[in-house]
């Protein structure tokens, strides 16, 4: 859903006018275009956004990468290898985004073969697995054999790894290290919790 609202100037060059909109607009992009009506010249704002209930609802702005998938908004942006991150700093670009780190709630979602960091960790009580986004129950897991093992430790957060010998099996993997994660299902928002 887009917002449109006519908001008259003031006709004195000298009096500053002000304008709101009558309901909010998360703005993604403001353009300003100079305008000429009636013989008179003015400004038209253009707001690329989306008020309250559109966030909510879409994938809004899907422009940026943002696609549904199984009722749910997945970004997909960059190439393999773009950027290597930790977990940590994955999933604050997912914030950043507007998203968390991915939360897979079934076998369709985890068959979109990503090399990633996705949401699930046990950073907080060992063993005991849970979504970074708080609320979305672990429905689903996908492990490879021998997983989790927590090997060395230190490993607390989980990647799905793609290779010639595993693909899609998920890993408990150290935190710390840096893995490819600009890659399609990394982040995502959208959707009731657990709903698959």
């Amino acid at each position: 859903m887009f917002y449109f609202q006519f908001l008259p100037g003031s006709t004195d060059r000298n009096t500053a006018d002000t304008q709101l909109l009558g309901t909010p607009v998360s703005a993604q992009y403001i353009r300003i275009l100079p305008l000429e009506y009636s013989g008179q010249v003015g400004l038209r704002f253009e707001v690329l956004g989306c008020t309250p209930d559109c966030e909510q609802n879409s994938c809004f702005p899907l422009h940026l990468g943002w696609m549904h998938f199984n009722d749910k908004c997945f970004l997909f942006k960059g190439k393999k290898n773009d950027i290597k991150a930790n977990w940590t700093y994955a999933r604050s670009w997912c914030k950043d985004q507007g998203g968390e780190l991915a939360v897979i709630d079934n076998q369709s979602e985890n068959d979109m073969e990503l090399p990633t960091w996705i949401g699930l960790s046990d950073i907080l009580v060992e063993n005991q697995y849970a979504w970074s986004d708080g609320v979305s129950p672990v429905l689903y897991t996908n492990w490879n054999g021998k997983e989790p093992n927590n090997a060395g430790g230190t490993e607390h957060c989980v990647s799905i790894p793609h290779s010639v010998l595993v693909s899609g099996k998920w890993n408990d993997d150290a935190c710390h290290k840096k893995h490819s994660f600009l890659r399609p299902g990394l982040c995502r928002r959208g959707g009731p919790a657990g709903k698959s």
